[in-house]
């Protein structure tokens, strides 16, 4: 980014006010030439980026938007070079736990970002299923798709009521005080 006084700054917004201004006379490009699928690649990252820093923010740890969208961008080469996704959620945790997130932010914030994308997708799945269902018409392969979105749903809701619910025996054996793990007096 351009420092605000610097007047490189005004010499960039006059270059890309030109370049608009004969965009616009030439009738501009076609919708077809930028809504590309990389373009659509690239979005989907972005909005998965926003969601995980959203996450990451609930765990207590500043990350800065362009930060998360450096990681995410990195975390997409390891999904693509390694074999599964699990090369992508290892970058995340790891840079994040050298940015001074910590470990345990950083995989828990990528379990969670795993948890919410697999939720929407069964959301997808159980909206889609109307259409769907007048695709097939073998009755077991219907009860099948049926059973695999209701439990995709239903598993995200238990796993948000397990995170809700107070457990009593953890709580016992694991002190909330953060002195009492650190040896400080009480």
């Amino acid at each position: 980014t351009i420092p605000a006084p610097h007047a490189e700054r005004f010499r960039s917004a006059e270059a890309s006010g030109k370049v608009a201004a004969e965009l616009a006379k030439a009738k501009g490009p076609k919708p077809s030439e930028f809504l590309t699928k990389a373009s659509f690649r690239n979005a989907q990252v972005v909005l998965q980026a926003f969601r995980w820093r959203n996450i990451v923010l609930q765990c207590d740890t500043a990350l800065l938007p362009r930060a998360a969208l450096r990681i995410n961008f990195i975390a997409q080469f390891f999904n693509q070079v390694l074999p599964s996704t699990v090369g992508g959620d290892a970058a995340r945790i790891w840079l994040l736990a050298r940015a001074n997130g910590g470990w345990a932010n950083g995989t828990y914030s990528v379990l969670i970002d795993r948890i919410a994308g697999i939720f929407a997708l069964a959301i997808i799945v159980i909206a889609c299923l109307p259409w769907t269902l007048a695709l097939v018409q073998d009755p077991l392969a219907r009860a099948i798709m049926l059973l695999i979105g209701a439990g995709a749903v239903a598993g995200a809701g238990v796993f948000i009521i397990i995170g809700r619910l107070r457990w009593s025996l953890l709580e016992r054996l694991a002190p909330s005080d953060a002195t009492l793990l650190i040896g400080g007096e009480t």
